[in-house]
């Protein structure tokens, strides 16, 4: 989707794409491209870089598919059992054969690696959030020990080989102390309309990582 690091988009006005994949000085120089005190939604979406070989290619889409598409999650079912709720993401032997063969095709192969660069059109957020500080916000979810960072990794995503989209929104002069993510700090605290905002979009487009909403 993008041939650049960067995509600002015409709507809506000052939305951003950024392929952190693409970024020559790492994904954390992503911070120094967002304006500070911008307050707006922002989503996470999987990128998918394979190698490029046709076996190679193969080997890294079949993984890819297999890979947990949200987190996993358990919960008791009263009063003697727990349950676990796993993502799946099996493709029969057949397919998995046909692929590989149709792969060794080149102009197949070049169709598939095109329609992948449009693949975040295709697929539900691994994270949706809302922020009064968008870049500080960026920079919590980069930082090393992230929670964010931690929960992509456990179900084998590296949060520095996704997309991240920026949508700012309008600041909002009144500010409660109710915040509603799972990393927060005094830079970062919500009013209530800018938790709904979040709610709404959780709601919508039901991110596979947020573990919780509100």
């Amino acid at each position: 989707m993008l041939r650049a690091s960067v995509l600002e988009l015409s709507r809506p006005e000052g939305a951003v794409l950024f392929d952190l994949t693409a970024f020559p000085a790492g994904p954390s120089a992503v911070i120094d491209r967002i304006s500070d005190g911008q307050s707006g939604i922002y989503a996470w979406f999987r990128s998918f870089r394979f190698r490029e070989s046709p076996e190679e290619f193969a080997e890294d889409l079949l993984s890819a598919i297999r890979a947990p598409k949200f987190q996993s999650r358990k919960g008791d079912v009263a009063p003697y059992y727990e349950v676990e709720l796993r993502s799946k993401g099996n493709i029969s032997k057949g397919k998995e054969s046909e692929l590989v063969k149709a792969l060794k095709d080149d102009k197949f192969l070049a169709a598939m690696k095109f329609s992948l660069d449009w693949s975040m059109l295709f697929q539900m957020p691994l994270y949706v959030g809302k922020s009064i500080n968008l870049k500080a916000r960026i920079g919590q979810h980069l930082s090393g020990g992230s929670i964010l960072r931690n929960r992509l990794k456990e179900a084998g995503l590296d949060i520095e080989q996704t997309y991240l989209l920026l949508v700012p929104t309008p600041p909002i002069a009144e500010f409660s102390e109710n915040v509603s993510d799972d990393e927060t700090d005094e830079l970062d605290m919500l009013s209530p309309y800018e938790g709904l905002f979040e709610e709404v979009f959780s709601r919508l487009f039901n991110p596979g990582f947020t573990i919780r909403l509100g």
